[in-house]
């Protein structure tokens, strides 16, 4: 288990995404009842992570536990040529009562056709 499960629980989580330009609330994509913090829900580096240039961006890849399609609605691509969404896991860290902890955000770019 991950050091941070001492201090983080969160029960119930969305997958939210979120139009990176232009105005935009959070859209849930998922409804999750079952707890973020856990084995299932992470990942882990590559096992080369501290290689250089593993991964032409970062130098390392990461290896989720956990797989799920989702659906992206076509009303939060933005019409323009090109644009981002950013995905993000949300939910209530019951341990401090925090109402929205973001964890495991990741931005989509797209172009237009």
């Amino acid at each position: 288990m991950k050091p941070y499960a001492k201090v983080q629980s969160i029960p119930r989580f969305r997958i939210v995404a979120i139009p990176t330009y232009g105005n935009g609330e959070p859209v849930t994509i998922a409804t999750h009842e079952e707890q973020l913090i856990s084995e299932k829900y992470s990942y882990t580096k590559d096992g080369e992570a501290l290689k250089p240039f593993k991964n032409e961006l970062h130098g390392w890849e990461n290896k989720f536990n956990n797989r799920e399609t989702i659906f992206i609605p076509s009303s939060l691509f933005s019409g323009e040529q090109f644009g981002s969404i950013s995905l993000w896991v949300i939910g209530e860290n019951v341990l401090d009562n925090n109402q929205q902890v973001y964890k495991y955000g990741e931005y989509i770019f797209y172009t237009g056709s």
